[in-house]
């Protein structure tokens, strides 16, 4: 959120499909968990048969590249607001650099483009039950008496099973749907805010 005038807080939250889409070749192929250890997607992906991927490669490629995924969605807190990174940047197109060291990926994502599509399309479009971070931001504000102090913080959620809250870096939290929907989530999210506000 951003008033005219001044400076205030902003937070990012919302499913990334870069993150969905490593999370799925992880749970078609079968890959290792990997860190942090996060359980599969839901709904569930089958594991696939896939001509020509080479799965221990895609396996050897696939942390570097989840890295490189959560790098990029940690972009809103050093961005200078308002701007955008360049969309060829993006770790989920080919001409990423994330993707340029990783041909084995580069196949398996090719390999895998019409199931993703079709579980994709399979998912519907969820709207948010409500703006939980703006009404914690709210609960703090009127009970410190004071507007927030100037702060980022992003939310990379992903539609996993089970509930999974798990700080990634400083002002990042990796979140399942299943918990940001939880009762559990206003607590989490103040404890994370308050020492911000």
């Amino acid at each position: 959120m951003r008033f005219a005038g001044r400076e205030s807080w902003l937070v990012w939250s919302g499913t990334d499909h870069a993150a969905e889409l490593a999370l799925f070749v992880r749970d078609a192929l079968a890959l290792p968990v990997g860190e942090p250890a996060l359980p599969g997607l839901d709904p569930p992906v089958p594991v696939l048969s896939v001509d020509g991927v080479d799965r221990a490669a895609v396996a050897a490629e696939w942390p570097g590249w989840w890295a490189d995924i959560l790098e990029f969605c940690r972009y809103p807190l050093t961005a200078t607001p308002g701007t955008h990174p360049d969309l060829d940047s993006y770790p989920a197109v080919e001409t990423s650099p994330a993707l340029a060291g990783r041909p084995a990926l580069r196949a398996a994502i090719a390999a895998l483009t019409e199931p993703v599509r079709r579980y994709q399309a399979g998912l519907g479009f969820e709207i948010p039950s409500s703006m939980l971070e703006g009404e914690v931001v709210r609960d703090l504000e009127r009970e410190l008496g004071r507007p927030a102090r100037p702060f980022r913080f992003v939310f990379t959620e992903v539609r996993l099973r089970g509930e999974v809250w798990q700080p990634l870096a400083d002002r990042h939290v990796l979140v399942s749907t299943r918990f940001m929907a939880s009762p559990a989530a206003r607590q989490a999210v103040r404890d994370a805010f308050a020492p911000l506000v």
